[in-house]
């Protein structure tokens, strides 16, 4: 699997906190080296990082554009301050997460979205209950459309078409495209984690080089029910890696499958 110098971005939820204002948020931020700054609710892009009031639980952090390892050791710098001041989540929080799609064809961002929609029953199996299926009405399914499509495709649908059919409160919101430029990844439960965040990071970037480097056409269901192991597979995701970051992505995704799924094997898909 390939964790390119593709360009990124992530939102962290958080609870408000008793105490601990915006500005107290932004100042322990910026202690860490990484420049934070208050900000009033919006979709601008900035060149740093802005704390903002979200209706859904509290608190957000919005990072600016960033990418490759750099971008990685900011994420570990903002959550190393957030475990600092007690930054808490709940059921309500969630971590999007943005990926650069502005060199990608309306097809590659098609297969993008249909594959994650092909192999969305194990995404789920790595996320908690809260947020599989449509468990999350602001990270609802996007199987609607990979059903409506029959699983096949003799050429792949327009971005754009896909983008008729739902709002952007998706596990893939392709409204991110014409507001940023990036497709955005709403699946992921809320965390300060920063294994969790880099983790996730690497997958879904790695997922879209992955899908846009696959064949021209979008194959029909295999002939195994999708499973952990076949998302490995699809992605070229092994512990023996040469990328570091690619060999703890691995053996973090077997993990966190086998805590979330108890009883079930890391070889079964979820039914």
């Amino acid at each position: 699997m390939e964790f390119t110098e593709r360009k990124f971005g992530v939102e962290i939820e958080f609870l408000h906190l008793e105490g601990c204002s915006q500005s107290d948020v932004a100042r322990v931020v910026s202690a860490h080296g990484v420049e934070c700054q208050l900000a009033s609710y919006g979709h601008n892009t900035v060149s740093y990082w802005k704390v903002v009031p979200d209706s859904s639980c509290g608190l957000e952090l919005v990072s600016p554009v960033l990418s490759g390892e750099a971008g990685l050791n900011e994420i570990k710098a903002v959550c190393q301050a957030l475990s600092e001041i007690g930054a808490k989540v709940n059921k309500r929080c969630g971590l999007h997460v943005h990926v650069d799609g502005r060199d990608l064809s309306n097809s590659q961002i098609a297969k993008v979205f249909l594959n994650y929609a092909k192999y969305e029953a194990v995404f789920d199996s790595l996320v908690p209950q809260s947020r599989r299926g449509n468990n999350n009405s602001f990270s609802k399914s996007i199987q609607t459309v990979f059903n409506m499509e029959a699983g096949y495709m003799k050429s792949f649908v327009k971005a754009p078409a896909l983008v008729n059919f739902m709002d952007r409160y998706h596990k893939v919101n392709l409204e991110a495209l014409a507001r940023h430029g990036s497709i955005e990844f709403r699946q992921h439960s809320g965390t300060t984690d920063a294994d969790k965040i880099i983790n996730w990071v690497v997958l879904v970037i790695g997922f879209v080089e992955a899908s846009i480097q696959s064949g021209r056409r979008f194959a029909k269901s295999p002939a195994v029910e999708p499973s952990l192991q076949t998302l490995k597979w699809f992605l070229r995701l092994t512990e023996s890696d040469n990328s570091l970051l690619v060999r703890d992505c691995a053996r973090y995704l077997t993990n966190r499958f086998k805590v979330l799924n108890s009883g079930l094997s890391v070889n079964q898909g979820l039914s």
